[in-house]
């Protein structure tokens, strides 16, 4: 009896863990995503911090190489089309007011101060 009643648990606990993975999997890429878009807007904004203006075309250049990754998967996730995601970066920031549009014509953006 008591056999059975320890088979039992580990049968729920294994059950319960391969759960979770499947879950985690499941949300894998959303997160990658995410993590990388929040690791080139920091980037982004740590430039700002140190120069006042910044170009679309800098920007680019910044955030061309960036990969993330998580600490339970080998999946690993990088800017492949530069040209996109810098404007999906940018439109991300100024949505949540963190920079400015100073000069349309050179897409020139500077952080904005409340």
């Amino acid at each position: 009896m008591k056999y059975i009643v320890y088979v039992i648990a580990i049968a729920l606990l294994t059950m319960l863990l391969i759960y979770i993975g499947i879950i985690k999997e499941r949300n894998l890429n959303t997160l990658l995503l995410d993590k990388l878009y929040t690791k080139c807007c920091n980037k982004v904004l740590k430039y700002l911090k140190k120069d006042t203006l910044i170009s679309a075309k800098e920007i680019r250049e910044l955030i061309s190489n960036e990969q993330t990754g998580v600490l339970w998967s080998k999946k690993k996730i990088g800017v492949t089309n530069k040209i996109q995601f810098t404007n999906h970066v940018i439109e991300g920031l100024i949505k949540l007011d963190k920079i400015q549009l100073v000069d349309d014509k050179k897409r020139v953006y500077s952080l904005k101060y409340n």
